[in-house]
C-alpha cells in the first residue's frame, strides 16, 4: 500500500513535497522541451528561415503546447480536454511530411496545408467550400494564365480547340464513371 507522500505524486489534486517537486519539475521540463522544439528547428532549417523567424517559430511552438496543456487539465464545460494532467506537444508523426513541404516550397505552404486539413477534418461543409475554391483557382490558373501562354506559344494554332476538347473529355469521363 502507498503511503500518502508518494500517492500524492499521481493523484491530479496531489501536492508532492518539494523534495519531489523540483526534480519532478525538472525532468518533466527537460523530457518536453526537447519533444516541443525539435520540430519546430527541423521546420526553421528546411525553410532556411531567419534567426529571427527561427526564434519566433520556436516561441509560437511552446505557447501552443501550453496552451493546448491548460486546455486538457481544466476541461471547458466537461466537453474539451480530459481534466487530467496530460501534457500536450508535437507529434512526430507529420514532421516528414512537413519537411517535405517546407523543403519544396516554404513556411506559408505549410501553414495554408494544415489549416486547409484541420478545416476539412473539422467541418466537411469547409471541406467543400475550400475544394471549391481550389477548383476556381485551379480554373483561373487555366484560363487567365496557360491558355494565354499557350496560344502565345502555338501562335493561335487549336490551342481553344484543344482546350475545349480536354474540357469535353474530362466530362466525358465523368459521365462514364457515373459521377462520383
Amino acid at each position: 500500500m502507498k503511503n500518502s507522500s508518494s500517492a500524492s505524486v499521481f493523484s491530479l489534486e496531489g501536492i508532492p513535497p518539494v523534495g519531489q517537486l523540483v526534480p519532478l519539475g525538472m525532468q518533466h521540463v527537460v523530457a518536453a522541451i526537447v519533444g516541443i522544439i525539435t520540430p519546430a528547428i527541423m521546420v526553421a532549417n528546411t525553410c532556411a528561415l531567419s534567426d529571427a523567424d527561427r526564434t519566433l517559430l520556436i516561441q509560437v511552438s511552446l505557447i501552443v503546447t501550453a496552451l493546448a496543456t491548460l486546455l486538457q487539465l481544466y476541461t471547458i464545460k466537461h466537453h474539451i480536454g480530459s481534466g487530467l494532467p496530460v501534457v500536450m506537444g508535437i507529434s512526430f508523426a507529420y514532421v516528414p511530411t512537413l519537411l517535405a513541404i517546407g523543403g519544396q516550397f516554404d513556411l506559408p505552404t505549410i501553414l495554408g496545408a494544415l489549416l486547409g486539413y484541420t478545416a476539412g477534418v473539422m467541418n466537411p461543409v469547409m471541406l467543400s467550400v475550400s475544394l471549391g475554391f481550389a477548383a476556381g483557382a485551379m480554373l483561373y490558373v487555366v484560363f487567365g494564365e496557360l491558355l494565354p501562354e499557350s496560344e502565345h506559344l502555338w501562335q493561335n494554332r487549336l490551342s481553344g480547340v484543344s482546350t475545349l476538347l480536354g474540357m469535353l473529355l474530362g466530362m466525358a469521363l465523368i459521365f462514364l464513371h457515373g459521377g462520383h
